[in-house]
């Protein structure tokens, strides 16, 4: 098996990889500097597309940029920092 080129046929940006994250999905973005940061990025621009999406993390090395939406629902704990909650829209 070529592992390099399997590597290759499963690639794809994270634009494409949060359109598996579905309303209600819980996310593990790791801890400390292991955060998803380009997912995080690609996973906010889907604010109004998704609810009730759970994120599991923390220490983090920045603020996720989900915490900076005005998400319908998302729900971080173990993000120290950001709100149980959010709502809006």
């Amino acid at each position: 098996m070529d592992v390099q080129k399997l590597y290759q046929q499963k690639l794809v940006s994270a634009k494409e990889a949060v359109k598996v994250v579905k309303s209600g999905d819980w996310v593990d973005y790791g801890w400390c500097c292991n955060h998803p940061y380009d997912l995080d990025i690609a996973l906010a621009a889907r604010k109004d597309e998704l609810y009730d999406v759970k994120l599991r993390g923390g220490v983090t090395m920045w603020v996720p940029e989900v915490a900076k939406q005005k998400m319908r629902q998302i729900i971080l704990p173990g993000i120290p920092g950001t709100a149980l909650a959010q709502t809006g829209k």
